[in-house]
């Protein structure tokens, strides 16, 4: 298992990395700590030609006036490092990857740190080394220790005058653009401006809940319309990618099969909804209540045979991935008792349970409002019955009332099933 800690100099990697290692979630593990700028062909190079000429090399570059330095070593700097950086990542990414498995391997920045360091410090700027890098192979955890400008400026004094080090627009440059990478590659960001102790708590909350993840298999979302699944699942899938774990969501009802070939030919087509338009829908969806139970019962039928090929095509596909279900079989049980389809009940025998199943609950006043082209009874009947089939079925029931989506997601973390 390869963690790696990205941020810039004085972020807090190395302390962060001292004290997480004394934590019981490493407890019996063996644990190999990378240290910065810890290379064996980059050691083998400072003992050939010296640290001196490396040292004066660094000076150069960090300098406010510039100077010319030593061009032919300066050649061999701008050719070689890069590929010698990368071969070494490559190397450890294989040998904690596929040799020493059970092995942790910490690393004190990983090969985002020096796409900065070769543009900001060095003035490298290659745009085939940059992409390589951003493509290289990611570890099983990444954490972007983030702190602000002037905390990196204070924790970086230099006593060499005339410095890149001493100017704001540094630190600000450099900052900016580990936000910009960490933003590219979706990594989990801690903040380390202030506690140590809750960068760690943080840092342990994201290891555990990704080992949660790892075995759930499936997370089902249900809830009325207008009270956040889609919103949620893609939070969810979001943090999945964070966590460098394999997830896909099925959107049940908008991955439709046939809506899908209805929108591809154009004969389908969602347009912004006029006050007009709204009445009209309230009114055909009042009708679909009213039509006769056959015509109820085939077209239901055909929407749960719809979405059990999705649900069998997105099994077989994703089967190395957590499957995150925005609506599940059950959202159309309850559509198809309010439409007053006929032997509804016997639908539910062919369900399959998920491994997470959750219920995100809001007032039928808010889903009204969120979503206007249902009549108020809809979401009265609804409410009642979700709750009635959650306590039924032995749904996780998260209140969503009054919470930002982000409240809600780590109320559904907590409660995931291992």
């Amino acid at each position: 298992m390869i963690i790696a800690f990205v941020g810039s100099s004085g972020s807090g990697k190395s302390t962060l990395i001292k004290k997480i290692t004394k934590h019981p979630i490493f407890r019996n593990q063996k644990i190999y700590i990378h240290e910065e700028d810890s290379f064996l062909f980059l050691n083998l190079a400072k003992k050939i030609f010296g640290n001196e000429l490396f040292r004066k090399y660094n000076r150069d570059k960090m300098s406010i006036k510039t100077k010319n330095g030593n061009r032919i070593f300066s050649f061999f700097v701008y050719c070689l490092y890069p590929p010698i950086i990368y071969l070494e990542y490559f190397f450890l990414y294989v040998l904690y990857k596929v040799i020493f498995k059970k092995r942790v391997l910490l690393c004190d920045r990983y090969i985002y740190d020096y796409i900065i360091t070769f543009k900001t410090n060095l003035k490298i700027d290659n745009r085939i080394n940059s992409w390589l890098y951003l493509n290289f192979p990611r570890p099983d955890l990444t954490f972007f220790l983030d702190i602000n400008s002037d905390t990196h400026s204070m924790r970086n004094k230099s006593n060499a005058e005339r410095t890149l080090v001493f100017t704001k627009h540094f630190h600000k440059k450099v900052i900016s653009n580990y936000k910009k990478i960490a933003k590219i590659k979706k990594l989990l960001t801690i903040d380390t401006s202030s506690s140590a102790t809750r960068a760690i708590k943080d840092v342990v909350k994201h290891m555990e809940n990704r080992k949660k993840l790892l075995v759930s298999k499936e997370v089902a979302i249900c809830g009325l319309d207008g009270v956040g699944k889609t919103t949620i699942c893609n939070l969810l899938n979001s943090y999945c990618i964070s966590l460098n774990v394999p997830s896909k969501v099925l959107h049940f009802y908008h991955s439709n099969i046939i809506l899908k070939i209805l929108r591809k030919l154009r004969i389908f087509n969602e347009k912004p909804i006029s006050k007009k338009k709204l009445i009209q829908i309230r009114n055909k969806n009042a009708s679909r209540k009213e039509r006769h139970q056959i015509i109820n019962s085939i077209l239901a039928l055909i929407h749960f045979t719809d979405s059990y090929i999705q649900y069998l095509f997105f099994r077989a596909v994703y089967s190395k991935s957590i499957i995150i279900y925005d609506r599940y079989f059950y959202d159309y049980l309850i559509s198809f008792q309010y439409f007053k389809v006929k032997w509804w009940n016997n639908f539910e025998k062919f369900i399959p349970r998920a491994n997470n199943e959750f219920l995100i609950v809001n007032s039928p006043e808010v889903a009204y409002e969120r979503k206007p082209e249902a009549n108020w009874d809809f979401y009265d009947f609804e409410h009642s019955a979700y709750i009635k089939m959650a306590k039924k079925k032995n749904f996780t029931i998260i209140n969503g009332k009054n919470k930002k989506p982000e409240v809600i997601l780590n109320d559904i973390l907590k409660n995931l099933k291992n």
